[in-house]
């Protein structure tokens, strides 16, 4: 065999082995309704419009969701993620959109502490990010609240605290750019 040739059949054969043993998360795209159990980075543009769900769910704690500048377009009555009773969990780098104008949320918050949302874009959304239960030491980083149709933020809870709000736009949010209550 010539060198060009055995240069090319090694190549191939590493590029194998790195990706039977590199992480799902590296080279698997979601569907609507995947539940999320380990790091991700998207791949692609996520299509929800036609689910009737939140489009991910978080399903364990510490991981993180990196949208990698890619959009995730819900329908007009459900959320681009869902968090529910989860710790220490990352969504980044993530546009959410809504299929139908001022319906939507980006992501649904209820019972998990210390998260980080970071630099995340919401556009068309009725509101961007809303929180129940109790959920605590949240921060939300860098995010383009700024097209919210009704609210850039709404926290709907009597035991949040400790949440920080760093950097983000909410300069074109509808009624509210933050609205915290119980």
């Amino acid at each position: 065999m010539n060198t060009t040739l055995l240069r090319n059949l090694g190549n191939k054969i590493i590029l194998t082995a790195l990706l039977a043993f590199s992480p799902a998360a590296l080279v698997a795209q979601v569907i609507p309704g995947d539940i999320i159990t380990s790091d991700l980075t998207l791949t692609a543009n996520l299509d929800a419009s036609g689910y009737a769900g939140s489009a991910l769910r978080v399903g364990a704690n510490n991981i993180t969701i990196d949208g990698a500048g890619f959009t995730i377009t819900v329908n007009g009555n459900n959320s681009g993620f869902e968090l529910y009773s989860r710790t220490g969990v990352t969504i980044k780098n993530a546009t959410v959109v809504s299929s139908v104008a001022g319906q939507g949320r980006g992501i649904n918050i209820s019972n998990s502490n210390s998260c980080i949302i970071q630099n995340n874009t919401f556009a068309g959304l009725s509101s961007a990010i809303y929180t129940g239960g109790t959920s605590r030491w949240n921060e939300f980083i860098s995010n383009d609240f700024s097209d919210a149709t009704y609210i850039g933020y709404y926290g709907n809870n009597t035991n949040e605290q400790g949440s920080r709000f760093i950097d983000n736009d909410f300069t074109g949010a509808g009624n509210w750019a933050l609205h915290v209550g119980g």
